[in-house]
């Protein structure tokens, strides 16, 4: 029923309830027994005062009736209760129509009252969810026991007896709990709805339906008439309802109620489906298409029968969406339907293109994209196959696109942005697929010609045609899509269209073809390749010269074609810059050149003080590239009269001039940017950053300028940067602006090369860092202070002289000390981690190495009340310059001032000990005294001498610190919460606790010193472990899937490792006991960060080396045992490779050790191929690897053939189904295993080449991609489930791996092939032949697969060329008799495919000497 209202529901309700309870209440009266009682669950029974307005206590009423009355249905054996059971079965029977009517009205009442719910605003979900459950589940029951799903009449009468009576009802119902949020209990409910329409509605039409139709059999020649219309009668009667309700009523563009069950039950449709296999899919395809026409039918959508009112909004909605469910998931809709949906419903053809549907045309062009592509009956045929039937759509829809793809230059309209996403790019994509790439070039330039011709449109209008991003997608695609004959010829014909214009029309602005620059400028913008730049430097070169006149002649106004002209122009220079030189152009040439280059200064330097339009931006910003593409060569001797120093440094004077103007005008409402897109460039803040731009990714243009012009425009672009970021710190991430232009100049490579450029920017920084540190840190001095520290954080500190260092690093500890209470958090954080970066090497001009107190007054610093923001950075950067310091001071302890240092230091040290309490509040003096102490450890045979005749010994120092750590630990475990909990403070805390649980790692003596410490600190480490660990893992639950970048994980995980560090140091847990390897194993399951796992596995590495060689035996033995499935997890992976690593080679002849090894490898082999997540896949590829290059002794035979085994498994259809992304690593591992198997185990393969071969075909395949769409031909190659999809995965750096595995077999080096010392050399050159020559006899059957993949599939010529090297290397050791052989065993066509490659082996490959 589409609508439904209160009123209607009572009496639906009580009238579709009325024969089923009358004809129970009759039965009970007949036949009721003395002892039989019907009880109600009293849970259910809630009758209360008004428990009857919405009908809900009476329906809970009779659902827990019923549902004890069928529980008494169910005999149990060895009960006395049989009676009973046949009595409440006879209550029970009867006819599936009457229980159809039973369940169709708790349906209905169950959706009324959701939906009453609703609709008075109340929050049904509230409502117990498991309460819907009881009120469906004695319904369903109901059905079960009185239904019959089998086939016959018995079948039928209960399918259309739920069709008549359930269909509807389950639904709504299905689409209301499919529109809120799942949990255990609604997810439930959906299957058991699912489950029902799908056995009595959906599977019963789909048998009836595939008896009747013949697989691929055309659609629209069937006359029978088939069950969907019986089935599914009343959702397309309650659709023609709910529409001719719409059309009275007015309401045409609504999308609920009935309609939306069509999409919904066309994605159930699907989901019943098998579509696993080709085969299968080739048979339910007729399935799948006449339910989609059906269910289009019942939204009014004739899709094989011409109609003459064209259907609704809501109409088509229903139809989108179902294309939308088609395409993912991945439904092959045929051609003819989808040719009538865009002929009839789509408007394209109505030669209006405001009426057309664009997301028809989307989702048409996403299913099959062939459709489009048909070629006109005019067009050249043998391109594409010409359709037999069907319309030419091309056409029409390019028409449509260039009457609505405009736009004016300042306006980027979101229509403009869909249409180009949505159209014009996949459409591009498709040619290209289909090899048809020069022809889509050829209708865009047709459109483009379109555009040129007509009058009305001025030059600030831009065609879609146009857009960049179209011309770069062109560009990226030619040299993989085209050959580059055909590049060539695109090429030369756009060029002599564009001179024949030219000459034709003269200075003329409209006969000039635009068109065809457009074509030249995605040519030479998209050719990178150096053989294809060769063949088209003869073009390029005229392409340049008919340029460089046309901008002579070209008046003012045609300022959009000028533009594109400079940048054709520079584009040329960069890609083809062997071309232009004096020996290679003519005088004449020349000269042109030179009028060029003046006009291009002249139309940078025009209009300087006017206000620019917006044309007069894009060409500005053009001719400044021309330019600067002469820099490079200025100073050569050839160049020097076309483009002298003096005109460059006048452009860049001029964009000094702009920045200059620009700092002034920055404002709180003025925030100027760019996107990077030249057709964007159109005002002058945009023009400036451009310049800027070019200036800053070209850095060599500036080391070519004066020092004075280098200094100006690196001071101003500093100034602007710095006045950005102040006004306007957040900026867009897709926005170039002045802060991300001064970042990119301080950290380009770059400026290594460039040492002018370098000293100058250094030098630049320096002065300017000084100055402001002598003016104080008041206003704007500050801010501005800040921003040069943090542009030196950026600059490599190599590029500083040793001069310059000192003196940035005396300003920095000058800024600190005097102003550190007056800056924020993260200047106090940046300034500390410079400060660093200047001292890393040490010397006595630095005036923190001759001031014992700056340590100190910064450790305070840090220490103060303030919440550092970057906690781990900051006191990071504190412990390394107290390392740093305090190093160079030990290592120079004889000289007088550095001994004078240590002493006041230490000094210092005793009395901040003896008056510190704690160091929970005090971070800073943490990190400090903790570096000092243990390095005053380490170095104490250095530094006793001096500190010798001070009052407090080192050991009543370390005494009094480690008795302050053991209380702060203590102070950390009974404040859990402010620990994990708080989130302003976790950051600090958690890296507060890891930094003592570090110090205290390094007091092992105290720690094992005494057994009450050591217990009493197991006490408070057991309890921290554990809280740690679960605040840590409920981190991680409860956010995310990005959860490893949750803010306070690093710390916590920080924490963990620290804390597994100490447990380590533990004398109790210095063995790896059981308990200790447990505990590790859950340490690392719960990190997620590189740094916490490497830190933890060092600990366990230090443990581990402490073992003798039974103890490594028997770790190995507990680590390589699986889970419940076999499979052995990841951390017991990673701590597997820390043992194998620390074995010794001289435990070889330990026959335990060697057993254990050798298990290992049997079950990491047998491992391989049966892990089901690709991490797990990886880290048991390393663990394989290192035994076989680290423990050769331990690898057998059997362990060989195995490995091998799994490789070919991995490269067949039966491997695990890894994701895609992955497909190179693993392909990549592969290699690398097979690899590692020939150089080190070469020996054991020789009479192994029936395990040798597959694996070495399965890798072949891997590199060939199906021909069929979506991958639908995947089987006929025998490809993995991780390489099967439509786009290639391995590329010719993987065909270069396997290269290597066929020529390391087909040539082996004789080290590889050695057994014996004590055999004669002469036997070794022998073992090389022998093995070359059975090679020869084997591999053939590898060329054999590459010969048969090439009928079946398609290979990217980068690949294919990759692989040639090894398929000759394959050749060269076969015999004339195996090739012969090889050649009779192939069919026609592999045998032409042989043929070419043996004859191209001739020519080029095969060696004719003696």
């Amino acid at each position: 029923m589409a609508s439904l209202d209160d009123s209607d529901m009572d009496e639906s309700s009580s009238t579709m309830l009325e024969s089923p309870t009358s004809y129970t209440a009759q039965r009970l009266g007949k036949r009721k027994r003395e002892g039989t009682v019907v009880i109600g669950q009293s849970a259910m029974v809630p009758l209360h005062e008004r428990g009857y307005v919405d009908g809900g206590s009476l329906n809970e009423a009779l659902c827990g009736t019923l549902g004890q009355v069928i529980h008494l249905t169910e005999a149990h054996p060895g009960e006395t209760g049989g009676f009973a059971s046949e009595h409440m079965k006879a209550v029970l029977r009867l006819s599936p129509d009457e229980v159809a009517k039973v369940l169709g009205s708790s349906m209905y009442l169950l959706s009324w009252r959701i939906r009453k719910r609703r609709t008075s605003h109340e929050n049904w979900s509230n409502e117990p969810p498991e309460l819907f459950s009881l009120l469906l589940s004695p319904m369903i029951a109901l059905w079960d026991l009185r239904s019959t799903a089998a086939d016959g009449l018995a079948g039928h009468a209960s399918n259309h007896a739920f069709s008549a009576h359930c269909l509807m009802p389950a639904l709504h119902l299905l689409s209301q709990f499919e529109a809120v949020k799942p949990d255990a209990h609604v997810s439930t409910t959906i299957h058991v709805l699912q489950k029902l329409i799908a056995g009595y509605i959906i599977m019963p039409t789909r048998a009836a339906l595939l008896e009747t139709v013949q697989p691929g059999k055309h659609l629209g020649k069937r006359n029978t008439a088939l069950p969907a219309e019986e089935l599914l009668r009343p959702l397309q009667l309650e659709c023609s309802q709910e529409l001719e309700g719409n059309v009275l009523e007015g309401r045409k563009g609504t999308f609920t109620g009935t309609l939306v069950m069509i999409p919904m039950t066309f994605q159930l449709i699907i989901k019943c489906t098998f579509l696993d296999t080709t085969r299968r899919r080739t048979a339910e395809m007729p399935w799948l298409q006449y339910m989609f026409i059906y269910l289009a039918r019942c939204a009014s959508i004739s899709i094989l029968a011409p109609v003459s009112s064209s259907p609704g909004k809501s109409s088509l909605t229903v139809l989108e969406k179902m294309l939308e469910i088609g395409f993912t998931s991945k439904i092959d809709i045929d051609s003819s339907i989808l040719e009538n949906v865009l002929s009839t419903f789509s408007g394209v053809l109505s030669k209006e293109p405001k009426k057309v549907n664009w997301e028809l045309m989307r989702l048409c062009l996403k299913l099959d994209p062939n459709v489009f592509l048909k070629p006109s009956p005019g067009e050249e045929k043998g391109k594409l196959r010409q359709a037999e039937h069907g319309v030419n759509f091309l056409a029409p829809l390019l028409t449509s696109i260039t009457s609505l793809g405009l736009r004016t230059l300042q306006e980027d309209s979101v229509p403009y942005r869909n249409l180009l996403s949505d159209i014009v790019v996949p459409l591009v994509a498709a040619f290209a697929h289909t090899r048809g790439l020069n022809r889509f070039i050829e209708h865009w330039q047709e459109q483009l010609r379109i555009y040129e011709d007509n009058p009305r449109l001025s030059t600030t209008d831009m065609t879609i045609w146009e857009d960049e991003e179209l011309l770069h997608l062109v560009a990226r695609l030619l040299e993989p899509s085209l050959t580059t004959g055909q590049i060539e010829k695109t090429f030369h014909s756009a060029y002599v269209d564009l001179e024949q214009r030219f000459a034709f029309g003269g200075n003329d602005m409209a006969t000039v073809a635009g068109s065809s620059l457009v074509i030249i400028e995605c040519i030479v913008d998209g050719c990178t390749n150096e053989t294809v730049t060769d063949k088209l430097g003869g073009t390029a070169k005229l392409v340049y010269g008919l340029s460089l006149r046309i901008l002579q002649e070209l008046p003012y106004q045609a300022t959009k074609l000028r533009w594109r002209l400079w940048r054709v122009t520079a584009s040329i220079r960069s890609h083809w810059s062997g071309v232009f030189n004096s020996r290679k152009i003519s005088g004449a040439e020349a000269a042109v050149e030179r009028k060029a280059f003046k006009k291009a200064l002249a139309t940078l330097l025009r209009s300087t003080g006017l206000v620019w339009l917006a044309q007069d931006c894009m060409e500005g910003l053009q001719a400044f590239k021309f330019i600067l593409s002469f820099a490079p060569a200025v100073h050569r001797a050839d160049l020097e009269a076309s483009a002298p120093q003096h005109d460059i440094d006048l452009a860049i004077g001029w964009v000094i001039s702009g920045l200059r103007e620009e700092c002034e005008h920055i404002n709180p409402s003025s925030d100027p940017g760019w996107d990077g897109r030249a057709m964007v460039a159109t005002t002058q803040g945009a023009l400036l950053i451009g310049c800027v731009a070019q200036l800053v990714l070209s850095p060599k243009v500036l080391s070519c300028c004066a020092s004075n012009l280098q200094t100006e425009l690196l001071s101003m672009l500093s100034m602007c940067a710095w006045q950005q970021e102040r006004l306007h710190p957040a900026g867009r991430s897709t926005t170039i602006r002045y802060p991300w232009l001064w970042q990119m100049l301080l950290q380009t490579d770059v400026l290594r090369e460039e040492a002018s450029l370098a000293s100058c920017l250094c030098r630049l920084q320096v002065t300017e860092y000084q100055e402001l540190t002598e003016k104080g840190n008041e206003g704007f001095n500050g801010s501005r202070q800040w921003f040069v520290a943090k542009g030196l954080l950026s600059t490599s500190m190599d590029l500083f002289e040793r001069r310059q260092r000192a003196l940035l690093s005396n300003c920095t500890l000058q800024n600190l000390l005097e102003h550190h209470s007056t800056m924020l958090e993260q200047q106090v954080a940046d300034y500390v981690s410079l400060l660093v970066r200047t001292i890393e090497n040490p010397n006595r001009s630095l005036r923190i190495c001759t001031e014992p107190s700056a340590l100190w007054i910064l450790a305070k610093a840090l220490s103060g009340s303030k919440s550092i923001p970057n906690t781990t950075s900051c006191m990071l950067s504190m412990r390394r310059l107290t390392d740093i310091t305090l190093s160079h001071l030990i290592s120079t302890a004889p000289e007088e001032k550095s001994a004078e240092y240590l002493r006041t230091f230490f000094g210092q040290l005793h009395k901040e000990l003896s008056r510190t309490a704690s160091f929970v509040t005090a971070p800073g003096m943490l990190a400090l005294i903790g570096q000092a102490m243990t390095l005053f450890q380490r170095h104490w045979d250095a530094v006793s001498q001096i500190l010798k005749n001070g009052d407090p010994t080192f050991i009543d120092l370390r005494q009094t610190h480690f008795e302050i750590l053991l209380k702060d630990l203590r102070t950390y475990e009974n404040s859990r919460n402010d620990v994990i909990e708080v989130p302003l403070t976790a950051e600090r805390w958690n890296f507060g606790l890891g930094m003592i649980l570090d110090c205290l790692s390094e007091y092992a003596d105290l720690l094992g010193a005494s057994t009450p410490i050591t217990k009493s600190t197991t006490m408070w480490l057991d309890p921290l472990d554990e809280k740690v660990g679960r605040a840590l893992s409920e981190t991680i639950v409860t956010t995310e899937p990005s959860a490893s970048q949750h803010p306070h994980i690093p710390s916590m995980e920080i924490v963990l490792a620290k804390m597994d560090r100490l447990n380590a140091s533990v004398g109790r847990r210095q063995l790896v006991s059981p308990e200790r390897l447990f505990e590790v194993m859950r340490v690392l399951e719960s990190l997620r960060t590189p740094l916490a796992r490497r830190n933890v596995l060092g600990n366990f590495k230090a443990s581990v080396e402490t073992l003798n060689s039974k103890g490594k035996a028997d770790l190995l033995a507990s680590l390589i045992g699986g889970d419940d499935r076999g499979i052995i997890t990841d951390s017991r992976l990673l701590l597997f490779r820390e043992v194998v690593v620390s074995i010794e080679v001289s435990s070889q002849n330990d026959r335990t050790v060697m057993d254990a090894v050798s298990h290992s490898m049997a079950v990491l082999c047998d491992q391989l191929g049966r892990s089901g997540e690709f991490r797990n896949y990886s880290l048991t590829a390393r663990c394989l690897n290192l035994v076989l290059q680290k423990q050769p002794w331990a690898v057998s035979q059997w362990h060989i053939d195995t490995l091998l085994c799994a490789i070919t498994n991995l490269t067949s259809q039966s491997a695990p189904k890894y994701g895609r992304q992955h497909a190179g690593s693993i392909y990549t591992t592969l290699c690398r295993l097979y690899s590692t198997v020939l150089a080190t185990h070469r020996t054991k393969i020789g009479g192994r080449y029936h395990l040798v071969v597959p694996a070495l075909q399965g890798l072949m395949r891997c590199f060939f991609r199906p021909h069929g769409r979506n991958g639908v031909s995947a089987s006929v190659l025998a490809l993995p489930p991780w390489l099967c999809g439509r786009e290639p995965m391995l590329e010719e750096s993987h065909a270069a791996s396997f290269v290597r595995l066929l020529t390391t077999i087909c040539d082996p080096t004789v080290s590889s092939l050695a057994r014996s010392r004590t055999r004669p050399q002469r036997e070794l050159n022998d073992d090389t032949k022998k093995a070359r020559s059975i090679a020869g006899q084997h591999l053939p059957y590898v060329v054999m697969v590459y010969c048969q993949c090439q009928l079946k599939g398609r290979l990217l010529p980068t690949v294919k060329a990759a692989l040639t090297p090894g398929l000759y290397a394959i050749l060269d050791v076969m015999s004339q008799d195996t090739t012969r052989t090889l050649n009779a065993a192939m069919d026609s066509s592999s045998h032409a495919i042989f043929k070419v490659l043996y004859d191209d082996y001739r020519r080029f490959a095969r060696w004719e000497g003696a």
